[in-house]
């Protein structure tokens, strides 16, 4: 009940700022308005405007503490609409100020005075690549700025698209003339392919149930959830979904993507709200913001601490050479900048480099293909035909190229596709006709099989259970394609 005190009286002490800054209001009113009247008034406004979110602060505490949450939505509901109105009069008051001021300085402006243009920062257009989750930025933003402008032909038009975009978005229009007249049929076809409705409200509902989960208490990772949740519930809404009836829905899988101490003081605050009535999305939001700001302040305030007392040392590491027992000690201090043979985490950089080269890769398809068809340095994938997989090809190649990986030593089971790849990239494997191997799994380009070697050898003797067993030791088969026949051999042993 102290606690509920205090908050009582910070309370007040805000609506009492609050109303001595309507009476200020109230006495300018018939007033002749000076220069420093204005000034005054317009710090006043700065006060007044930062005093909200200290009374949110305050209120929304109260609120998940109070019996009455009645009585506490009443008194928000007063404070609130005060407030508004105040800040209403007082923008109204400088407004009124400054028009008498423009309509006397353009009286006693000569006719030949003019203003200079004041020069404003180009506008620059958006890239698309494909992700339905950007199309309707980028179309709202193009049609405003371009396809609607009528003092922009049809050919500069299309120009402008092009130009925006790329990755699979570009390949649509791609086959496309450039002329005047197929701008409209440009336009029609990207809105074909990516206008559709029921694909962007699939692609922001499945955002919304893939929210990355929150695994450690983080200011900076939860308003990265709180802005991911209004931009994909603005997009539905947009979309004419019923967002508002979805409430109970919401919080229930926002809470399951909570870190453990959240989760549990969003708990705490549920149960003293009124258990008779549904919680409403709004109220679980300005919790979560709540909760940010609160965890920043302390991450704030224990990085000032830390700060001040631990030091860290260089990141390198120490050794000590000498050439024999008897001469003197030199230490040698070396720093690794790139993924070095041979270290123990080697491996892994290796494999988390491509990952993170996969992952700032704009275009979709293309960072698909480099996060999941990967296996370590190998890359196995393919294509519905020949300018697919060209295109795949390139990107792939110019995406590892930008981080210094070349890729090398191109097989496939289509002579085009080796042919006209740069001769650095070919695979000198002279008089071989060894299968390509990966996790087992043997690959014949030339006749396009896939086997696998056993090493199986003919006996005139016959065969016996060690034998059977050598050739079941050596089959490696980590993908189970092999399971049927390997069954089939373990049974026969056990008859034997």
């Amino acid at each position: 009940m102290s606690e509920e005190r205090d908050l009582i009286k910070k309370r007040g002490s805000f609506k009492g700022r609050l109303t001595a800054f309507v009476n200020f209001l109230d006495s300018l009113k018939d007033k002749t308005f000076t220069r420093c009247d204005v000034s005054e008034l317009q710090l006043r406004m700065g006060k007044i405007e930062s005093l909200y979110e200290q009374y949110d602060e305050v209120q929304l505490r109260l609120e998940c503490i109070a019996d009455d949450i009645k009585l506490q939505v009443s008194e928000r509901s007063d404070f609130e609409s005060l407030y508004y109105k105040s800040l209403s009069r007082a923008q109204n008051i400088l407004t009124d100020f400054n028009k008498d001021n423009e309509s006397m300085g353009s009286c006693k402006s000569t006719p030949g005075s003019m203003h200079k243009p004041v020069k404003l920062p180009t506008i620059q257009l958006p890239k698309f690549s494909g992700l339905y989750s950007n199309w309707l930025e980028f179309r709202d933003t193009f049609t405003s700025l371009i396809h609607t402008n009528d003092d922009i032909d049809d050919i500069n038009k299309f120009h402008y698209l092009r130009a925006s975009l790329e990755g699979t978005a570009a390949i649509v229009i791609k086959s496309v003339e450039f002329s005047s007249s197929n701008y409209s049929v440009a336009w029609k076809l990207l809105r074909d392919r990516f206008d559709n409705r029921r694909l962007l409200v699939q692609n922001h509902v499945s955002a919304l149930f893939n929210i990355e989960s929150l695994s450690k208490e983080s200011s900076v990772a939860l308003k990265s959830l709180i802005d991911q949740l209004n931009k994909d519930l603005r997009a539905l809404e947009s979309l004419g979904e019923p967002v508002k009836q979805w409430d109970t829905l919401l919080i229930y899988i926002v809470t399951r993507k909570l870190d453990q101490r959240t989760y549990r003081e969003w708990e705490e605050c549920k149960g003293s709200l009124d258990k008779t009535s549904p919680i409403a999305f709004e109220v679980f939001m300005q919790f979560l913001r709540s909760r940010a700001d609160l965890i920043e302040t302390l991450e704030l305030s224990r990085t000032n601490y830390s700060q001040a007392v631990i030091k860290t040392g260089p990141k390198i590491k120490s050794m000590v050479a000498t050439q024999s027992p008897t001469s003197s000690i030199s230490e040698l201090t070396s720093k690794l900048n790139t993924v070095t043979y041979g270290t123990a985490s080697a491996p892994f950089l290796a494999t988390r480099c491509l990952k993170q080269i996969g992952l700032e890769c704009r275009d979709p398809k293309i960072s698909e293909i480099i996060i999941h068809d990967f296996y370590v340095d190998d890359l196995l994938t393919g294509g519905r035909d020949l300018d697919e997989v060209r295109f795949i090809r390139a990107e792939v190649t110019k995406a590892l190229a930008s981080a210094c990986m070349p890729l090398r030593k191109w097989r496939s089971n289509d002579p085009q596709l080796v042919s006209d790849a740069v001769p650095q990239s070919f695979n000198l494997n002279i008089g071989s006709d060894e299968p390509d191997k990966l996790l087992g799994l043997g690959w014949h380009v030339n006749s396009d099989d896939l086997g696998f070697p056993i090493g199986f050898t003919k006996s005139t003797n016959g065969y016996t259970k060690r034998d059977l067993l050598s050739v079941i030791a050596r089959i490696f088969d980590p993908m189970g394609l092999l399971c049927p026949i390997v069954v089939t051999m373990k049974v026969l042993l056990q008859k034997m």
